[in-house]
C-alpha cells in the first residue's frame, strides 16, 4: 500500500520493508506511516449505504458534516517531488496534477504543477478534499487524496523509475578474516544480511554526499555482545573495505519496559538526513536488543504485534519508543478486535458506496485512519481524520477508466497515532528542519494498527 510516511528506512526481518520505497506494504510489508487512506471511486453510481461503524459514544454511526475543527484556508500550495526507486535522489516532479473536490467528492478543478513541481492556487470555499496524481516516469500510476484537508501546504512524494538521477557505486567488504574469528555472528551491512555476498551499493544523497556504510555484528546465540562500525568513504576512490575488529565498538543491551506483550522487538538508529536504519536484531522478549552510543547518538526501539484475528482478519501493529539512558518504554495502544469488527465489511462496500465512519475512542491517542489498495500498476491513497465520510472521489475520465480496469485483491485499514494535534499531523511538518533528536522524539509518538482483509 502507498503510504505517505515522514520517517525513514528500517526493516523487520520477518515482514521486510524498505520505507524509502513507500509503496511496498502489499509485499508483506510492515509499514509505519503517517495519516494516509486509500479510497476508490465508483464511477457514476449514485448508490449510497450508511454502514454503522460508530464507536460506543456515537449512537447513530453517521457523520455527514466535516470534523468540527475543519476550516478551508484561502490558498493551497502543493509541492510535488519524486524519489528515485533505487537510490536516495529526489527531484521536483513536474508531471503532477492537482484535483479539488467538494464535500460529496465531485470534481471542482484540475491544475498542473510547474516545472519545479509546485502549484499555488486560490482554494474555493467548497474545495473540501484534495487529490494529487502522477503517472509519467513513475513506478505506478499514483493518486494521493486528502479528505477534509485544512493545511495551506501539501508536500507529495512519488516513486520514480528514472535512473539518471542516481549516482551509485559498489563497495566490496573484505570480511573473510573477521567471519572466521566470529563464526556464530550474523553480519549486517546497511540493513542487509550478508552471509555470502559481500558487495554493498551506496548512492549519493540529493546533496551529493556519500552515506556511511554501517556494519552490525550480532551473535546468533544471543550470548555474546553485538558490535557496530561506521565507515565513511568516497567509493570512487576506495572500493574495498577490510573489516577489522579494532574498527568496532561494543554495544549495550537495552532495557525494554512494556505493559503489553508484543510479539517482537528491535532497535534502530536515527542518523543525519533524517533516516532510520535498522540494527536488525529481532528479539521476541526484548532481552537482546542493542544500542551503540559510541557510534550513534540517537536510537529508537520498535515493537510489533502480528496475528490472525478470530474473524480471519490479518492484524499487525507497530509502536515506537525513543531510547533514553538505555531504556525504551511501551504501553498497550491496541484496539485490535474492536477495530477489526468495524471494518470487516469494508471490502464488500469500498469503492462502490459512501461510507460514514467513526473510529474515535479506539486504541491509544489515535489521530487518523488510512485505507488502502494497490497493485503493481496502480496505487490510490486517501488521508482522513478519525471521523468522517468516505465518498466516491470523481476523477478525470481517462484516469477513472484506468482505475476501473484494475484488480485489487486486498483492502488494508490503518488506525494511526502520530502525537500531533493537527488533523494530518506530521504530514504538515517539514522533516528537513528537524534535528536527529527532534526526529527521534517525533517518531516515538507514532504507532499504528492495520487490519488487512482478503489476504
Amino acid at each position: 500500500m502507498r503510504v505517505s510516511y515522514l520517517m525513514g528506512d528500517y526493516a523487520w526481518d520477518f515482514y521486510l520493508v524498505k520505507l524509502s520505497d513507500k509503496r511496498d506494504f502489499m509485499k508483506k510489508s510492515f509499514v509505519p506511516l503517517i495519516v494516509v487512506i486509500l479510497v476508490g471511486c465508483g464511477g457514476d453510481s449514485e448508490e449510497s449505504i450508511n454502514i454503522d461503524l460508530s464507536s460506543d459514544n456515537n449512537t447513530d454511526g453517521v457523520t455527514e458534516a466535516p470534523p468540527s475543527n475543519f476550516a478551508i484556508p484561502d490558498t493551497l500550495t502543493v509541492v510535488a517531488s519524486a524519489k528515485t526507486y533505487n537510490c536516495d535522489s529526489s527531484f521536483p516532479y513536474a508531471d503532477a496534477t492537482v484535483l479539488m473536490h467538494d464535500i460529496n467528492g465531485d470534481l471542482i478543478s484540475s491544475n498542473s504543477v510547474d516545472e519545479q513541481g509546485t502549484l499555488t492556487i486560490d482554494r474555493p470555499e467548497n474545495a473540501v478534499h484534495i487529490s494529487v496524481y502522477g503517472d509519467e516516469g513513475l513506478r505506478q500510476t499514483s493518486i494521493d487524496s486528502f479528505l477534509y484537508f485544512s493545511e495551506e501546504v501539501l508536500p507529495i512524494s512519488f516513486i520514480s523509475l528514472q535512473q539518471e538521477n542516481c549516482s551509485c557505486e559498489s563497495v566490496t567488504i573484505d570480511d573473510a578474516d573477521l567471519k572466521a574469528q566470529l563464526p556464530t555472528y550474523k553480519f549486517i551491512y546497511n540493513e542487509d544480511f550478508h552471509d555470502d555476498d559481500n558487495t554493498v551499493s551506496i548512492c549519493r544523497s540529493t546533496d551529493g554526499a556519500w552515506p556511511s556504510i554501517n556494519v552490525f555484528l550480532h551473535d546468533e546465540s544471543s550470548v555474546s555482545s553485538s558490535y557496530s562500525a561506521k565507515y565513511d568513504i568516497d567509493p570512487t576512490e576506495t572500493s574495498i573495505i577490510t573489516l577489522e575488529m579494532a574498527d568496532f565498538s561494543e554495544g549495550e543491551r537495552l532495557t525494554i519496559n512494556s505493559t503489553y506483550a508484543y510479539d517482537a522487538y528491535q532497535s534502530a538508529i536515527v542518523v543525519a538526513g533524517l533516516e532510520i536504519i535498522s540494527i536488525r536484531n529481532i528479539d521476541t522478549d526484548g532481552d537482546n536488543i542493542w544500542q551503540f552510543p559510541n557510534n550513534f547518538s540517537e536510537h529508537i526501539a520498535i515493537a510489533g504485534d502480528f496475528e490472525v484475528l478470530s474473524g480471519g482478519e490479518y492484524y499487525q501493529s507497530v509502536s515506537h519508543s525513543k531510547v533514553v539512558d538505555g531504556v525504551a518504554n511501551f504501553t498497550d495502544v491496541h484496539a485490535k478486535e474492536l477495530f477489526a469488527e468495524k471494518v470487516t465489511d469494508w471490502q464488500n462496500y469500498f469503492m462502490d458506496t459512501q461510507i460514514d465512519y467513526d473510529f474515535s475512542g479506539l486504541g491509544l491517542a489515535k489521530t487518523g485512519i488510512s485505507i488502502g489498495q494497490q497493485n503493481t500498476n496502480f496505487v490510490w491513497s486517501v488521508s482522513a481524520p478519525l471521523i468522517g465520510t468516505i465518498n466516491q472521489l470523481q476523477l478525470p475520465e481517462a484516469l477513472q477508466t484506468k482505475y476501473e480496469s484494475q484488480s485489487f485483491e486486498e483492502l488494508s485499514v490503518f488506525l494511526i497515532a502520530n502525537g500531533s494535534e493537527s488533523t494530518y499531523g506530521l504530514v504538515a511538518i517539514d522533516a528537513t528542519t528537524m534535528t536527529a533528536t527532534e526526529y527521534s522524539e517525533a517518531i516515538s509518538k507514532f504507532n499504528y494498527e492495520v487490519v488487512t482483509l482478503g489476504r
